[in-house]
């Protein structure tokens, strides 16, 4: 399953924008998009499971618009990833 890990924000990001598209792209209630987004504010990493990989970049898209640090990755990426960083 894809996913999305939201890293920081920007000076002026849009918070309401930020709660209302992990509300309707993640499909997750106000109170938890309202969590994600102050988690976020107090400098600490969130990450988010999506459906397609599609929608966790159109949610990441939406995110950096409103001023959060976001990057998609899938779960084969993550996992070719740490395979490669043993020797």
């Amino acid at each position: 399953m894809p996913f999305i890990t939201i890293s920081g924000w920007t000076k002026g990001c849009n918070t309401v924008s930020a709660i209302k598209e992990i509300r309707e792209r993640a499909q997750m209630p106000l109170d938890d998009a309202l969590a994600v987004v102050n988690r976020v504010l107090q400098d600490e990493r969130v990450v988010i499971s999506l459906p397609t990989l599609a929608d966790a970049q159109a949610l990441g898209a939406a995110l950096s618009e409103s001023g959060l640090l976001a990057s998609t990755e899938s779960e084969e990426s993550a996992t070719l990833m740490a395979g490669s960083t043993g020797s």
